[in-house]
């Protein structure tokens, strides 16, 4: 049997769901499909997406393939998009702090919460993790998922397989710049779990991110250094938060929002939300479906899909549900934020990827949950471009402590 032991450099907490038992970090059960995902990744890259060429080439390094029953394992590669390779992984963890995450403290709630818990958990009082806040305002502290974080990690592999053996004794690299491009846990696009390898440098890494996104992706860091977690979750709160929606109650509004209506003249959805959702007109609105308005459109979806937008500082408080209206069966439930955030060393890095295009030009419908026929009807810009959006943010001066990497 073949066993390589690596250790792991824990850069920011993981959001765990088993926080509460001893040991808690990174899952082998998220970790290895990734890591699995990211193999086949780099071979049909080097096959220029061959897919049949790959799978010949590496097909003995499937789970359970055998001469015997290669025709099964076959179907279920090409039909059923099979992809687990033929290694167990472990993963281990020495002595380990707990973190209480907030999406935003006052300095006297963050000081009761440090009276309180200081002694048993580290406190991140300001983030872009908010799963928990309705916990918060119940006072369930000990009901709320935490952040986990350990002084020492180490990743084993183990295998059988000598395709296997031989993969990752030819391309030693394969660890480091796996875990230098992902991040792992809840809330993982926004900093959460990351890692690097062992004594791997900030510029070794920094190179990792360049060479596997520089062909999709713009990446920036920022000009500053971080001292911990939690002014890197700030730092990464309130970029986030002015990239996508109001930051507090300041004349800073989206700048997501100023670009469309800037650059193409298009109006985002809280302007019709509140004229006719909030303020609740439907005897002056009798046609709701502005699906076709050109000035009118879904813009906050080109940075992630949410369920529920909530407007507690409208004129009445509202809590609006979206929906897509495609069919069932292509109905869009998720999408991510095509920005995502890795950090290490003190630094912080924004990846801007491109939106794919199924999310653009369809239509979604916005409603009260209570009041259904209180609804209005809007698609998602017919054009975006992510590297345009962040190239004119940087020239009007808006991402001055960003720089391209």
């Amino acid at each position: 049997m073949k066993k390589i032991t690596i250790p792991l450099r824990q850069h920011t907490p993981i959001i765990h769901f088993q926080h509460d038992q001893d040991g808690a970090t990174l899952r082998a059960t998220e970790v290895k499909p990734k890591l699995d995902k990211f193999i086949w990744e780099q071979w049909l890259t080097k096959a220029k997406n061959d897919l049949r060429a790959v799978y010949e080439k590496y097909k003995k390094c499937l789970i359970g393939y055998t001469e015997q029953n290669k025709e099964k394992i076959s179907e279920q590669f090409f039909k059923n998009n099979f992809r687990s390779l033929d290694y167990k992984l472990h993963i281990a963890s020495g002595k380990t702090e707990k973190y209480i995450i907030c999406s935003k403290l006052s300095v006297d709630k963050f000081e009761a919460l440090y009276e309180e818990y200081g002694n048993e958990y580290k406190i991140i009082k300001e983030s872009q993790y908010f799963a928990d806040n309705e916990l918060f305002k119940k006072g369930d502290i000990q009901g709320l998922k935490k952040g986990v974080s350990s002084d020492k990690v180490e990743i084993t592999i183990r295998t059988f397989n000598p395709e296997i053996q031989s993969f990752f004794n030819q391309n030693e690299n394969v660890l480091p710049r796996f875990f230098a491009i992902n991040n792992f846990g809840l809330r993982q696009s926004k900093g959460f779990g990351s890692f690097t390898v062992g004594e791997s440098s900030i510029s070794e890494n920094q190179n990792y991110l360049k060479q596997y996104f520089k062909y999709k992706s713009d990446i920036l860091i920022h000009n500053d250094l971080f001292n911990d977690a939690n002014d890197i979750m700030a730092g990464i709160n309130i970029v986030y938060k002015s990239l996508k929606r109001f930051v507090g109650r300041t004349p800073i509004e989206s700048l997501i929002k100023e670009y469309f209506l800037t650059e193409k003249n298009i109006t985002w959805e809280k302007s019709k939300i509140d004229e006719i959702i909030i303020n609740n007109a439907p005897g002056i609105y009798p046609n709701r479906n502005m699906s076709n308005d050109p000035s009118n459109k879904y813009i906050r979806s080109m940075l992630g899909l949410a369920q529920l937008h909530d407007y507690p500082h409208t004129a009445r408080k509202a809590k609006v549900m979206i929906e897509h209206t495609a069919s069932s069966d292509e109905k869009i439930e998720r999408f991510a934020s095509p920005i995502i955030f890795k950090t290490f060393f003190g630094r912080i890095y924004m990846i801007a990827n491109e939106v794919p295009e199924s999310m653009k030009n369809i239509c979604f419908k916005f409603f009260e949950k209570e009041v259904p026929d209180n609804y209005i009807l809007l698609n998602t810009p017919d054009e975006f471009s992510i590297s345009e959006f962040i190239e004119v943010l940087k020239d009007n001066n808006e991402l001055n402590e960003w720089s391209y990497v």
